[in-house]
């Protein structure tokens, strides 16, 4: 039997937070299921792609995971720092799964040419240069595959190009929301709740090292109930993000390489999370959650 809305733990309570904790162990659970299936699956069921990204796929558990272990130790700056890397896991491989042919050769070609160039490291701070160099030895002319990988990634120029991609995120979910049928806004709410936050932690700014207790978005927190009760509503909107993420991926996964039941027990893990009553779902705490298909529209 269900409980009343009166009954269920409110946003910003330890309650509500374990709650959602343990949605996103189950999701996270989800994504070693999903990796360990494909490995048993693809030697029965070939798929080129499918195969030639499952190391990725299998990172994101290794992600997911170190996420849980930082939120259960409450090293909440760090767990943000993490869950970027897993968003940004996610999305990557969902769009390399339906990317054109070009984008997706591109992704590994970009490996071969960084795996080489990072064979011979160096930087230069005024007079003094720092370098770090492999003995060994490599010729390019053995090897006309990492030739044409090193070309692709330089510049007219002679600079490295440093990135795989010629498209950002939100230029690769436009792609996604555009080409295929996959809803791609549980993917924008999480690059909406944790993106930027995890950036400015990586990048060591102030902003970066204390937002998580919610001064800037909650203004003055006069008491230690107060600043917890943020640091709770944080942690909610971050696992409620990245479970829903999880799904989404499940979502994309099965479109390509069925996994009927393991999408199953995604859909199920939400529908159990009745932490979420129907005010819940459109209001976090202080957050309005919500899509909105004209922009400039006002409101």
């Amino acid at each position: 039997m269900s409980r009343g809305d009166n009954d269920k733990a409110k946003w910003g309570t330890q309650e509500f937070t374990n709650q959602l904790f343990q949605y996103y162990g189950k999701q996270s659970d989800l994504l070693q299921e999903l990796y360990k299936y494909q490995f048993d699956e693809l030697k029965t069921k070939p798929n080129e792609r499918v195969d030639s990204l499952y190391l990725l796929l299998f990172s994101m558990y290794d992600t997911a995971e170190a996420v849980g272990i930082l939120v259960a130790n409450q090293k909440i700056n760090e767990a943000y720092m993490m869950a970027r890397a897993l968003l940004e896991r996610i999305i990557n491989y969902i769009f390399l799964l339906y990317c054109d042919e070009e984008d997706y050769k591109k992704y590994l070609l970009y490996t071969k040419q960084k795996s080489y160039r990072n064979l011979k490291r160096n930087i230069k701070v005024g007079e003094l240069l720092a370098e770090l160099k492999w003995k060994g030895k490599l010729s390019l002319e053995n090897h006309p595959e990492l030739q044409k990988a090193i070309n692709l990634f330089t510049s007219k120029k002679g600079k490295t190009i440093t990135r795989w991609r010629g498209k950002n995120l939100l230029e690769m979910l436009n792609i996604l929301g555009q080409e295929t049928d996959i809803d791609i806004k549980p993917l924008m709410l999480g690059l909406l709740a944790i993106y930027d936050d995890a950036s400015e932690a990586l990048h060591g700014t102030l902003y970066g090292t204390i937002f998580q207790i919610g001064i800037f978005t909650r203004g003055n927190l006069k008491t230690k109930k107060q600043i917890i009760s943020s640091v709770h509503g944080q942690l909610s909107m971050l696992l409620l993000a990245l479970g829903a993420c999880i799904d989404s991926l499940t979502v994309a996964v099965d479109r390509i390489f069925p996994i009927e039941a393991i999408r199953e027990k995604s859909k199920e893990n939400f529908r159990a999370l009745e932490v979420l009553d129907q005010k819940t779902r459109s209001q976090k705490g202080m957050w309005s959650v919500g899509f909105d298909t004209d922009p400039d529209r006002g409101g």
